[in-house]
């Protein structure tokens, strides 16, 4: 598919030629080694759109699952809506009950597409993606399914201010918080897996991974570790309660830090934990003179969401779509 990226470009959110008229298609099916299948739209001899479907396991219990990942396009509503209606077509036939995407294979790994606004660049380890992407996929007969959002904070010192009192009562029932330790960074991964674990457990389309797959999934995180932005946090019991993970934006100059993953477990929710947790990091940034942190991919209504104490402000969407026919 290379000369499909070339078509493509490298992630530029303009397409500065418009919507394209590509005459005469033909549609490629590839068998991939795990069962899936890669769709693919030819023009004047070159690919102008792909997609890839695999059918998964049942994920809410809702039966089987069928994923769309991998999709590029020139910006052209007919080559789009090839690929992804007869990739959504086969899935159903794969006996697949809800199609869904983009997705690769869980929500672990990538999955969302960026929606806009697209005048700030993006940060580090974002969805990124052509601007006309969503409309390519609401006219193939997909509608978004879920919305997510990143925020920024430019009022660190309100929002630490706001957050005291919650963070007194984590204080007062025993939580102690530790940074991240570097060189015991493997078995500190492994606790905020067994924290992840259980946090995200009922999230939507939530899948459970071996150890071994998130570890690899936070191995690009060792270049950008600093321990005074990643805390673990613990009971009065030794119980492994909740962990941030956070990280300075690269080539900002110190100006950014992202807050990528914030977990609780449930049994210590409704205890100031997570404010606990977040204010550490305004702390880091306000020592620091880091102006800015910004809250990223977050899930619309997830409460984690309140934790900007109402200062933050959002500056991208995305959204993960199904396929309505």
């Amino acid at each position: 598919m290379n000369e499909l990226r070339l078509a493509v470009g490298t992630g530029c959110p303009d397409d500065t030629a418009g919507p394209r008229s590509l005459g005469r298609l033909a549609l490629v099916t590839e068998s991939l080694a795990d069962g899936g299948r890669r769709l693919s739209a030819y023009a004047h001899g070159g690919a102008v759109a792909s997609v890839e479907a695999r059918v998964t396991g049942a994920l809410e219990d809702a039966g089987l699952t069928g994923v769309l990942s991998r999709f590029e396009s020139v910006n052209s509503t007919e080559a789009a809506r090839m690929v992804l209606r007869r990739a959504a077509q086969w899935l159903g036939g794969a006996g697949a009950v809800r199609v869904i995407g983009p997705m690769e294979a869980d929500t672990w790994h990538r999955y969302r597409l960026t929606t806009g606004p697209f005048d700030e660049p993006p940060f580090s380890f974002e969805p990124w993606n052509p601007s006309y992407y969503h409309d390519l996929w609401c006219a193939a007969g997909f509608e978004p399914l879920l919305g997510f959002y990143s925020k920024r904070l430019d009022d660190l010192e309100l929002a630490h201010a706001r957050l005291a009192r919650k963070r007194e009562l984590a204080r007062a029932l025993g939580y102690e918080l530790r940074p991240v330790d570097p060189g015991r960074f493997d078995d500190d991964l492994v606790v905020m897996y067994r924290i992840a674990s259980r946090s995200f457990a009922r999230a939507p389309f939530y899948r459970p991974i071996p150890i071994d797959v998130f570890a690899r999934l936070y191995q690009p995180m060792r270049a950008v570790l600093e321990p005074s932005l990643v805390w673990i946090a613990t009971s009065r019991r030794g119980d492994e309660a909740g962990f941030i993970f956070s990280y300075a934006e690269p080539g900002t100059a110190g100006e950014v830090i992202n807050a990528k993953t914030i977990a609780v477990a449930p049994a210590h929710r409704a205890r100031g934990l997570d404010s606990a947790l977040v204010s550490r990091i305004y702390a880091a940034a306000l020592d620091r003179g880091i102006p800015r942190v910004n809250f990223c991919l977050v899930r619309d209504g997830n409460p984690s969401g309140s934790l900007d104490a109402r200062t933050g402000r959002v500056f991208r969407r995305y959204a993960l779509y199904q396929f309505e026919g």
